[in-house]
């Protein structure tokens, strides 16, 4: 059996059970009603077994919130389809938010259904193809590690020849090689103003979102390497042996968010490049800075359940940091249903102090209005390396999460919309790769 893994920032998988007697379509516009109103303990209450090792009751509760959020408010519902497929009835419509357009499902197996996903509409979310311009252009490639293969860019400078290349390490989620969230694409955003400055860059598809399905036996034991760590330092070593596209001598690792977190261990792992770069890097353990967004996002009035699902949330991580001890409960739900073995990799990570090792040129850069990673984790990695020469600082006022202008206050919908990375950000990069 294989299930659907993804991480913190995934695409749900949700199973309901609706009224046999109803039509396919009517059965998903019932769980669609159910959603938007809030009717979530009924719900959850109908999932399989199976659904709810998957997916928690807080999860279930915000799921809405969540889409109007992330994409506006719901303004049009599209015509319902039904489909037959290998025994199942499939339910599908579009819907029109104010923000982009998602196709929503849902999978009936007899009276219960085997599946419910929002994924984003075909014309709001083309492919990124590989471009041509006048100062850049963009190779594709692959990227291969432990039997996977995934899709991979490098884009290229055309004004400069060997240009120094960045590689650029996703955040936590199972995300594309352009970090696609709403109707921002800044992976590819940065790498094609590094490329306007004379500096190469190669992205690509996280492993978790090439291969979506993970067998349980994977699953039961995966690790932050598994997710991000092992592919950075794959990379590493491919573009280390292309002396013929890029600079070798000048090969740095750019992670954001988690990936930035991962620098410390990708450091220790990689001997070829000569420098790593951080983008808002949690300097907290994870669950800790988890608590704290939802903290914040509840007291700009959204998530109204998360008090009481603080508490439940608080008795699982209490419980997973009992691990190894008697009064450990094993039939307690991890929190947010990930792997055990993911989050005892996660908490046994001390990302700052192994960051003291990096005697490489090192940059940690953080927006001051990112509220995901804010500036107290900025200065946690201050405090932390603080005396070491080989760090540069940078913070840039009224940037988010993914360095673009924050809302007044930050919030998830600003992801929504199209923002434009100041030039300063890359700026900033490039001369520090170029040693300038």
């Amino acid at each position: 059996m294989k299930r659907t893994f993804a991480l913190i920032a995934a695409a749900l998988c949700l199973v309901v059970a609706c009224a046999q007697q109803d039509g396919t379509a009517q059965r998903g516009q019932r769980v669609l009603t159910m959603l938007m109103t809030g009717e979530t303990d009924s719900l959850y209450h109908e999932m399989s077994a199976e659904m709810r090792q998957a997916l928690t009751e807080t999860q279930l509760s915000v799921l809405w919130f969540t889409m109007e959020m992330t994409y506006g408010k719901l303004q049009s519902t599209g015509q319902w389809e039904e489909q037959h497929v290998m025994g199942y009835d499939i339910a599908k419509c579009r819907l029109g938010f104010a923000n982009g357009n998602l196709d929503f499902s849902v999978t009936f197996n007899d009276d219960k259904i085997a599946g419910m996903f929002f994924t984003p509409a075909a014309e709001t979310a083309p492919p990124q193809e590989p471009e041509t311009t006048a100062s850049f252009q963009e190779k594709p490639m692959a990227l291969c590690c432990d039997g996977y293969t995934m899709p991979a860019l490098l884009t290229l400078p055309k004004q400069e020849a060997k240009a120094p290349c960045v590689i650029i390490v996703h955040g936590s989620g199972p995300n594309d090689k352009d970090g696609t969230i709403g109707g921002n694409k800044p992976y590819a955003l940065l790498a094609r103003m590094l490329a306007e400055r004379g500096v190469a860059s190669f992205r690509y598809d996280k492993r978790t979102f090439t291969y979506h399905d993970l067998p349980d036996s994977v699953a039961a034991i995966l690790t932050v390497d598994y997710e991000t760590t092992d592919d950075a330092v794959a990379a590493a070593e491919m573009l280390h042996a292309m002396p013929e596209d890029i600079d070798t001598s000048r090969l740095f690792v750019l992670g954001h968010s988690q990936g930035g977190m991962m620098i410390p261990r990708i450091a220790q792992r990689a001997t070829a490049p000569h420098g790593y770069i951080m983008m808002a890097a949690p300097a907290r353990r994870l669950l800790d800075l988890m608590m704290m967004q939802m903290d914040y996002l509840h007291g700009h009035g959204l998530y109204p359940d998360w008090p009481k699902a603080r508490k439940e949330m608080e008795r699982q991580i209490a419980n997973l940091r009992l691990w190894g001890q008697d009064a450990f409960d094993n039939a307690m739900p991890m929190p947010m249903n990930l792997p055990l073995s993911y989050l005892l990799d996660l908490e046994g990570y001390d990302q700052t102090q192994e960051a003291k090792s990096i005697t490489k040129p090192l940059l940690v850069m953080n927006g001051e209005a990112d509220y995901q990673v804010t500036m107290d984790d900025f200065q946690l990695w201050k405090k932390a390396l603080q005396g070491k020469d080989n760090v540069t600082w940078k913070s840039y006022k009224g940037l988010n999460h993914i360095f673009i202008p924050a809302g007044d206050p930050p919030l998830p919908s600003d992801y929504a919309k199209q923002g434009t990375m100041p030039a300063e950000v890359a700026d900033d990069i490039a001369k520090f790769v170029k040693g300038l």
